[in-house]
């Protein structure tokens, strides 16, 4: 019983500390970078699509895909074949998910900055042209 005990233990350490390599994407799909660019620009586009400020209602959302693959100079196949290894390679996905998400929370922030900063003004200019008169 105890010698069984002594190889699980030692069967799991020894299994915990194989690492496996890290996986680095071959050179026939988009780095990480590029996949989080173009996957923020897709996420944009789509919250676009079904966000209470839609944009040019009379296009797709395949019509802006295509508007991307031209901004970051790639086809859908391309495209496809490397969100293909992305997603046989999880741990990859993931971190780039995780960047994407990031990206675009600091893109939020600023921009609701930006509104605060705006309506903090408007509110400034308000205040300075309204006198207020005593009853």
């Amino acid at each position: 019983m105890v010698l069984r005990w002594i190889f699980i233990v030692s069967s799991c350490l020894f299994l915990g500390s194989c690492k496996v390599p890290p996986i680095e994407p071959p050179e026939t799909v988009l780095d990480e970078d590029a996949m989080v660019r173009i996957l923020e620009d897709m996420y944009l586009a789509e919250g676009g699509r079904v966000g209470g400020n839609r944009m040019f209602d009379d296009l797709l959302i395949g019509d802006y895909y295509d508007m991307i693959f031209e901004k970051h100079q790639i086809d859908s196949v391309y495209f496809s074949q490397t969100m293909d290894f992305y997603n046989i390679n999880p741990e990859l996905m993931l971190k780039i998910h995780d960047r994407v998400i990031r990206r675009l929370m600091e893109r939020d922030a600023a921009m609701e900055a930006i509104k605060k900063e705006i309506s903090d003004s408007i509110i400034r200019q308000d205040s300075a042209t309204h006198t207020v008169l005593p009853i």
